[in-house]
């Protein structure tokens, strides 16, 4: 399993772990699970019950009286011992790492004192310094490349040869699920493969280079310098918000690395344009996440209504990390993130579809405000049977169309979709252990 949560310092403080338990293995490994019985193991579930107290506000004594839900939720083991229960250690160091980070000196002083009398893994340690490092990259402004240009940032695909785009969103965990799907998809040989967004925790240099580029090097068998513009397939990946957590520094690195200019892009022939927009840069503060409306850069929109404009007779399909609205979320404390509708209100008659991740989950909605929208956020993040709320805001969707379980977590999945000319056919496949499964299927050219 794998834990998120939404304050900035934890989501740092959970990639600093991370990061710091791996340094004494050189060799690409996949992300270890919360309950792995060995040391990284302990640590990481540490860290999980330490954040999810702070983020559930949960006091130490009830920790110290009885495991709370949210550990069953994560499926963590129960705690052996005192220090495991109260996460004493990551809460001790994160507070030392706040202190650097911030020039509190008093505090500093405080939590220096409390450690001389501790016990805790030296590995703790070591993560303060990462852990600075991220925050001050944070503090950084976001290398954001502005469109200079309505040819900004374009590829030109094929107009008559046969060409295949798996869509996958919230992919980045690093996890055996997220290698699972990607081998999946590679058993197709597609052609272009777009992740929607999300590496896990904080978007780290690191955890883009392990939990993104080394995977596809891996299941593909190649190096990364075939992902570029002559790779097979071509890589792009999207703008989300927990790539932007630790200031975008390891997403736009990734970018270098897949020879991708920008977090937007073209994909376009004479039947088909599709266009990919960047709502990460404006959902970067982990604290407002599922609060924040979060939009599109001035110019950036500029670009894209150039997009859809100069499309003359050829169908679009957007592409985006958060949605424009959600029967499950809250945007702002409402079903739809009205500052994005306004700014793409007279596009959306011209839009074929939009797909959008950001909600771990599998959505098929029915047409509303003049869009088909489809929630494709269903990559690898592990989401536990009872998380999935029941529908709060009357926005229609397909209900027969629904994820599988194994009795403890959903499954994971993507869309397959393949262009022959002016057809567009769209094949929504479930990751099962025991081979993929056709969710859905329908005809982009044809949609009502």
């Amino acid at each position: 399993m794998l834990a998120q949560f939404r304050d900035p310092n934890l989501s740092l403080w959970q990639s600093a772990i991370d990061e710091t338990i791996h340094d004494d293995n050189p060799s690409w490994t996949l992300r270890p699970s919360l309950s792995v019985p060995d040391e990284p193991g302990r640590i990481l579930r540490e860290v999980a019950r330490h954040c999810a107290a702070v983020a559930q506000e949960i006091p130490l004594a009830h920790l110290l009286s009885s495991e709370p839900a949210f550990a069953k939720l994560l499926n963590l083991p129960p705690a052996k011992t005192v220090q495991e229960q109260i996460s004493y250690c990551s809460a001790l160091y994160l507070r030392k790492a706040k202190a650097l980070a911030s020039g509190d000196v008093n505090e500093l002083a405080n939590v220096n004192a409390q450690l001389d009398f501790g016990t805790c893994d030296p590995k703790y340690a070591l993560a303060v310094a990462k852990f600075v490092q991220y925050f001050e990259a944070r503090r950084k402004p976001i290398p954001y490349i502005a469109p200079s240009g309505s040819n900004d940032s374009v590829v030109q695909i094929d107009d008559e040869k046969k060409c295949t785009i798996a869509l996958v969103g919230d992919w980045g965990t690093g996890q055996q699920p997220a290698k699972t799907l990607l081998q999946r998809i590679a058993q197709r040989n597609p052609d272009i493969v777009i992740h929607l967004g999300d590496i896990y925790y904080s978007g780290t240099t690191y955890e883009a280079q392990n939990y993104f580029l080394k995977m596809f090097e891996n299941v593909f068998e190649t190096d990364g310098n075939n992902f570029g513009t002559k790779g097979t397939p071509r890589v792009f990946t999207m703008a989300g918000n927990h790539d932007m957590y630790a200031g975008g520094s390891g997403y736009y690195w990734l970018l270098e690395q897949l020879g991708q200019r920008a977090s937007y892009f073209s994909l376009r022939n004479k039947y088909w344009r599709f266009v990919a927009v960047d709502t990460g840069f404006n959902d970067h503060d982990p604290l407002t996440v599922n609060s924040t409306a979060t939009r599109i850069q001035d110019k950036e929109l500029d670009w894209l209504k150039a997009q859809v404009e100069g499309a003359d007779d050829a169908k679009t399909v957007l592409l985006s990390h958060h949605p424009l609205f959600s029967a499950f979320e809250d945007i702002d404390s409402k079903p739809i993130n009205d500052p994005l509708l306004r700014q793409v209100r007279e596009l959306l008659p011209r839009i074929t579809a939009w797909y959008w991740a950001h909600e771990h989950n599998l959505v098929i909605y029915k047409e509303y405000l003049n869009i088909h929208a489809r929630l494709v956020g269903h990559g690898a993040f592990p989401v536990g049977i009872k998380e999935l709320s029941a529908p709060k805001h009357p926005i229609p969707f397909y209900e027969n169309v629904v994820l599988g379980n194994d009795g403890t977590c959903f499954n994971h999945g993507y869309v397959l979709i393949t262009l022959e000319g002016p057809e567009g056919k769209a094949d929504y496949y479930e990751c099962g252990p025991a081979g993929d499964t056709l969710n859905h299927t329908e005809q982009l050219n044809n949609l009502p």
